[in-house]
């Protein structure tokens, strides 16, 4: 049973927290993400946000950061979900291509219908909010013809907890709805109102908490604190994906805290920069007598304007005296956007890809990965196995792919989950370099491989070399298939030995029979 009164309680304590780390993400949505800032300021659509701002260089790094993100940990229309068997069924002499061509199945029936889902679209949003430290994604069930529904919550909607492992255990989202709307998003909500209170909004909480090895997923209504949905998941349909954290802190820090200061900076020498310029058009001063009109002077070359006095110690119009234009150079405005873009990952592989050579992505991916080398084990961890995970389930629950796959077996102890993105094949790449290298280095001595042989299963090391050449696991045979055909190979090789045993004795039989013939006709 599942007390409501507790968990509204847990989530106003816990909330505090959220408010604060909204308060400090408004300066990053303000400065770098504008167009989003409606997320945070409760402010009407189709305003202005960037009345203040008179630089695009975070906007554009912004941009180019998504970009980034997007292309090397789930670029689009690309299968980028795949598994593999794991130390269970490699350990000893077990074969594991049979298994691996089983779960390359189901990796391919994940990769359909998240192409055809709004993933792609909805993954965009869910990076752009990454920049500022904390971003959301909710994962639902559709209809059986397009299943995964994804959706980017935003942060202000969203509160969390952790458990002992670091991990968030506990999301809590409050929103209203309209009550009519209540039974279409849940059609097996306890939920009743009256007619005439149709278009009336309720204010729900909705819970997601981990218990045991399940996911218990709820909605309470908050004014009567009462349970009105209640299901059980094997995975969380909420994801949260902290950029970085402090071990004392349930909320991240993003690319947009980081580079904050320097884009606020480079802000306020552009806003002086133009105010200055607007200096260099001359202000006059006049003499407020009756025999000035300033409203018939007219500012043109050539122009002939009548005065009382031209004296120059006493002119009726005269220049007002500013001072000089600031020089800006000694504020390094493009060292400062130089380090803007660095700090968003803006430096690292060109718009077009598609005119640089693999060597030039695998060095430029080789690049980022440093960079994202204390980043990149929570993007996996925190994001993408979990994502995964849920998108079995969420096809599992459909029929598309066996329910007995227990989805406890992808840890890889039993299964791994494998992400073929550009970082992936970069490591992938190395590990295929050092093979090459080895047998490059062993051939110099060795030229037959005969003692190499010896030393390496080089029937093992053949597939590990096509698997890491992103060889199909379908199109690699298994042991079985192997020691068949080497069976097949000895037994022809046999028969062919025996055919020439059979032909040299015949030809001897015949050489003899021959001498025996020209004997008896002599």
């Amino acid at each position: 049973m599942i007390e409501a009164e507790k968990l509204i309680k847990r989530y106003e304590k816990a909330k505090p927290a959220r408010d604060n780390f909204n308060n400090l993400y408004k300066k990053v949505y303000a400065y770098i993400l504008p167009d989003r800032y409606t997320q945070v300021e409760d402010k009407m659509e189709g305003q202005n946000n960037r009345i203040d701002l008179y630089s695009s260089v975070a906007e554009q790094a912004a941009d180019h950061f998504v970009q980034r993100v997007q292309s090397l940990l789930t670029p689009v229309n690309q299968d980028w979900i795949g598994f593999e068997a794991g130390f269970a069924y490699t350990a000893g002499n077990n074969d594991p291509v049979e298994v691996n061509k089983n779960l390359e199945q189901v990796a391919h029936i994940c990769n359909v219908f998240k192409d055809v889902s709004n993933f792609d679209s909805e993954i965009t949003s869910f990076y752009y909010d990454l920049i500022p430290g904390t971003a959301y994604l909710f994962v639902s069930e559709g209809e059986p013809d397009n299943p995964l529904v994804f959706k980017t919550i935003p942060f202000k909607q969203m509160v969390i907890e952790e458990g002992v492992d670091g991990a968030p255990d506990h999301y809590y989202r409050e929103f209203k709805m309209k009550n009519e709307l209540v039974k279409e998003q849940w059609k097996d909500a306890k939920f009743e109102y009256e007619e005439q209170k149709a278009q009336d909004e309720v204010e729900l909480l909705e819970v997601t908490y981990r218990d045991g090895a399940k996911w218990v997923y709820c909605v309470i209504d908050k004014e009567h604190k009462k349970v009105i949905v209640e299901k059980l998941f094997k995975t969380s349909p909420f994801i949260c994906l902290r950029w970085t954290k402090s071990s004392n802190e349930v909320y991240g820090r993003g690319v947009g805290l980081k580079a904050l200061s320097d884009i606020r900076t480079l802000n306020k020498i552009k806003e002086y920069s133009l105010r200055a310029l607007g200096f260099t058009i001359p202000v006059f001063t006049a003499s407020t007598d009756g025999g000035y009109n300033v409203d018939n002077f007219v500012f043109a070359p050539g122009a002939i304007n009548p005065v009382p006095s031209n004296m120059s110690t006493n002119p009726t119009i005269q220049q007002l005296a500013v001072s000089q234009q600031p020089d800006l150079q000694q504020y390094n405005a493009t060292e400062l956007e130089m380090d803007i873009k660095k700090a968003m990952f803006d430096t690292t592989i060109p718009n077009d890809p598609s005119k640089m050579t693999a060597t030039e992505i695998n060095r430029r991916a080789g690049e980022l990965a440093e960079q994202l080398n204390n980043s990149f084990g929570r993007l996996v961890n925190e994001f993408l196995y979990p994502l995964i995970r849920r998108i079995v389930e969420v096809l599992q629950n459909f029929g598309y792919i066996d329910p007995d796959l227990e989805l406890t077996r992808f840890n890889g102890f039993g299964f791994k989950i494998k992400v073929n993105t550009a970082l992936v094949t970069k490591q992938h790449s190395q590990d295929l370099e050092e093979i090459i290298n080895f047998l490059q280095v062993g051939a110099a001595f060795d030229p037959t491989m005969q003692y190499i042989s010896k030393v390496v299963k080089m029937d093992e090391l053949a597939v590990e070399i096509a698997k890491l050449s992103g060889v199909p696991y379908d199109k690699i045979r298994t042991a079985d298939e192997i020691a068949e055909m080497q069976e097949q190979e000895a037994q022809a090789m046999a028969m062919q030995q025996q055919q020439a045993m059979n032909d040299q004795v015949a030809m001897s039989n015949a050489i003899e029979q021959g001498k025996a013939d020209a004997k008896r006709n002599m």
